[in-house]
């Protein structure tokens, strides 16, 4: 879901600046996006593979479970950035700053509303929800707690992914997700053989979070605001 997300936004920055900057400046613009989407759509999957080989058939089937249930906390964020996308770009490269960040302040606030419910059901009854596959998925409940809790740093930090690229910050968000990449791909090895799922789950969850909170750090100091509001009031950007 999100690897379709940012081939919804790269449809969109398309259509918003084709006319602008010609077809060469286009394609300079979205090879680092392409190079960010590339690195997400691995590293997603990374756990999973990775688990494989050090695991039996069994244990990546309930890791799979405990993603699945996990990545609900995803949808809220995937399907609200898409629609304001547009709004961003728009906003930000009108000159309308001070709406822009009240829009994307607005917009993380919608997803964190929309992410707690699901946080708790599912968090508090893993279990439960587990059920739901069938019979031999309870020793995931840990796995499924961990991801949870990525996913939620996700949800919260609101669209900071999304925020870069329509912005003209696509290189520096392409670096961050390389290096979470690698680093998820390192805390696997590690953790893994030592811990199996459970260490499946630290590790993704380590990397969504280390991607969300530096993109978060990097809007606040380049543009001056929080993307979510409950972190703090505005401040002016560092140059």
């Amino acid at each position: 879901s999100i690897y379709l997300l940012y081939v919804e936004i790269k449809g969109i920055m398309r259509e918003d600046l084709q006319m602008k900057i010609g077809p060469g400046g286009l394609i300079k613009l979205s090879f680092p996006m392409l190079i960010a989407s590339s690195a997400i759509a691995i590293s997603t999957n990374l756990d999973t593979l990775m688990l494989r080989y050090f695991e039996s058939d069994a244990i990546v089937g309930n890791y799979n479970a405990a993603l699945k249930l996990a990545m609900l906390l995803s949808f809220a964020i995937t399907s609200i950035n898409a629609l304001s996308a547009p709004q961003f770009s728009k906003l930000f490269h009108s000159g309308k700053i001070q709406e822009f960040r009240s829009s994307v302040q607005f917009t993380s606030k919608l997803i964190t509303i929309a992410a707690l419910p699901i946080l708790f059901a599912v968090g508090f009854f893993p279990g439960l929800f587990l059920s739901l596959f069938g019979d031999g998925f309870e020793n995931a409940r840990l796995a499924l707690q961990i991801l949870c809790i990525g996913y939620f740093i996700n949800a919260f930090c609101g669209p900071v992914d999304l925020l870069l690229q329509m912005v003209g910050k696509e290189k520096a968000f392409q670096w961050i997700i390389i290096l979470s990449t690698v680093l998820n791909i390192v805390l696997n090895l590690i953790l893994i053989p030592v811990y199996g799922l459970n260490g499946a789950a630290i590790a993704t969850t380590i990397s969504i979070s280390v991607w969300n909170l530096s993109s978060l750090i990097y809007v606040q100091r380049k543009f001056g605001f929080w993307t979510n509001s409950l972190l703090g009031r505005s401040k002016p950007p560092k140059n």
